[in-house]
């Protein structure tokens, strides 16, 4: 018969025990020598350290993590958990300018995960989630899943990101990377040597112009076409072509040069390449020189259309994709299709999203905090998170665009290793056996009060904006028209200060109930007592 492997435990706890006791003896020793009290040692640090990162990869304390399928915007590119590093940096939201900005990463939380998720979806957005996972809401801020009220609004996008330094290149010659992206290809068996078609008419004569002012080497062939029409044919060579090749690989555009540009370049390079390869749905204004207006982009290739997509998030727009299948008269074809919204949907309220049965009846005194929402959706897989500056990051499920938050998991660690640590010295290795056992319970309540404590500060936060009457000067952000508009994340705040007030006010009129009702029993056990000795001094 096999025999049945016995699993390897993390921690050995008869080692780990021995450790405090042999410590506790020169604690002792040093207390009547009157020396200074001896460093614990880093053996019994690591012990405490190994049961507080253990104990909050449970699926009760991991919070904030998202599916597998779930992408995240980095300055190299979509990314899904596998390909993610530390030294990338996440697309996150800035609270306090309501603009995209950029954030390090300081760890990534990748665990596997088999029960129920929260599944949410709408036109727009797509998300499933494990409990506890917060989103990022107009009126209360952060908040877990679970609390989402059907009043809420969920915040999907903000500003775009921005101009950190001035325009590297002209506006021209990003206009012409544009074209070349869409309606160029290479000339075979030339190096640094490209090709862009097009009919004549406007597209034609923004193409020269482009060219001319870039000052850029290439020779123009007309031809006619199948339909009889005029087709320009320009073969750019030299240095703008080997430029272009370098910043734009296979007609995919690099994030470098999307990074490098400023808002206006992007929005110009968005305009150009919805001109080449997109089309205009309708609108008052049916102008590619308009504002965005209903616009649509197509792409066969996926790597590239990727990259306009991160395109148009850094730029702050909505996007939703369809990947799209059909017979046309070319044969079997597969492609992308992006549409871009007419004006970015920057939120969205509860009462419209699918919580696929989840979302529980509004009502009750605390509502969500008693009668909160629930997974409905089975899962089997792995999930992960990451940590960054903001509490929250860019990410992308299926079609969809919007933003999610991330964890605190190593704040909660440290504040639990400071809990063990100032409770160390209460363990009496003569009477317990189970260090383990002791330290687990200290984390375990540590954790909660660390999500108690989260709590409270962010209802100082927002008491504070209160009082002070919205934010400060740096509340101010400036819209694409060059307009200063205040930024009204929290103009619905009362609404969770008196939530967090009323269930505080309920805990201390329960605590004062309790303390009544035990004061009264010890008046009563007095008069009890005082009647017994009164009886036995009269017998």
């Amino acid at each position: 018969m096999n025999k049945i492997k016995k699993k390897v435990q993390y921690l050995n706890n008869s080692d780990f025990l021995k450790a405090i006791m042999e410590y506790k003896k020169k604690v002792r020793f040093a207390k009547r020598e009157g020396l200074p009290k001896p460093k614990i040692p880093d053996y019994i640090g690591s012990c405490i350290l190994s049961i507080a990162e253990n104990l909050s990869h449970k699926h009760f304390w991991s919070r904030y993590c998202v599916d597998e399928e779930t992408e995240a915007l980095t300055d190299k590119g979509w990314k899904k958990y596998n390909d993610i590093v530390l030294n990338d940096k996440i697309l996150s939201l800035d609270l306090k300018s309501n603009s995209l900005c950029w954030s390090k990463i300081y760890e990534i939380f990748i665990d596997k995960y088999d029960g129920l998720m929260f599944k949410l979806t709408m036109k727009g957005f797509d998300a499933l989630v494990t409990p506890g996972h917060k989103f990022l809401t107009k009126e209360e801020g952060l908040i877990n899943v679970e609390h989402l009220k059907q009043s809420n609004h969920l915040i999907l996008m903000g500003g775009f990101v921005k101009d950190e330094q001035s325009s590297i290149y002209s506006d021209d010659f990003v206009e012409l990377v544009g074209w070349w992206v869409t309606e160029g290809s290479y000339r075979k068996g030339r190096k640094n040597s490209l090709i862009i078609c097009q009919n004549e008419g406007n597209k034609a004569d923004l193409i020269r112009k482009c060219l001319k002012n870039t000052n850029s080497k290439y020779s123009e062939y007309v031809e006619n076409n199948r339909y009889n029409k005029l087709f320009i044919r320009w073969n750019i060579s030299k240095e703008i072509a080997r430029q272009i090749i370098e910043i734009a690989p296979n007609k995919i555009l690099s994030m470098n040069f999307i990074l490098k540009l400023t808002q206006k370049q992007r929005i110009l390079l968005i305009k150009t390449m919805v001109n080449g390869d997109g089309w205009i749905r309708g609108g008052k204004n049916k102008k590619i020189d308009s504002n965005l207006t209903n616009w649509a982009y197509c792409q066969k290739d996926k790597k590239h259309f990727d990259a306009f997509i991160a395109l148009c998030t850094i730029s702050g727009l909505t996007t939703t994709s369809n990947f799209m299948r059909n017979i046309t008269p070319y044969g079997y074809c597969e492609w992308w299709v992006a549409n871009i919204w007419e004006s970015p949907k920057l939120q969205c309220l509860i009462e419209s999203i699918n919580f696929y049965g989840g979302q529980s009846k509004p009502g009750g005194i605390n509502g969500k905090i008693n009668n909160p929402n629930k997974p409905t959706v089975k899962y089997n897989g792995m999930i992960w998170c990451p940590r960054t500056d903001y509490g929250n990051f860019i990410c992308r499920r299926g079609s969809n665009v919007y933003i999610t938050g991330n964890t605190f998991r190593p704040d909660m660690v440290g504040y639990a290793c400071e809990n063990c640590i100032m409770y160390f010295d209460n363990f009496n290795g003569r009477k317990y056996k189970n260090p383990f056992a002791y330290f687990t319970q200290i984390i375990w309540y540590a954790f909660m009060r660390y999500i108690e404590k989260e709590k409270k500060q962010l209802y100082t936060r927002y008491k504070l904006t209160e009082q002070l009457g919205m934010l400060d000067q740096n509340g101010q952000l400036e819209d694409n028209e060059g307009i200063n508009k205040q930024f009204e994340l929290y103009d619905n705040i009362s609404e969770f200060i008196g939530k967090y007030e009323d269930t505080h006010f309920l805990k201390k009129k329960k605590k004062k109930v309790r303390l009544k009702k035990k004061f009264k029993n010890k008046k009563k056990v007095m008069k009890r007592k005082k009647m017994k000795v009164r009886r036995k001094r009269k017998k």
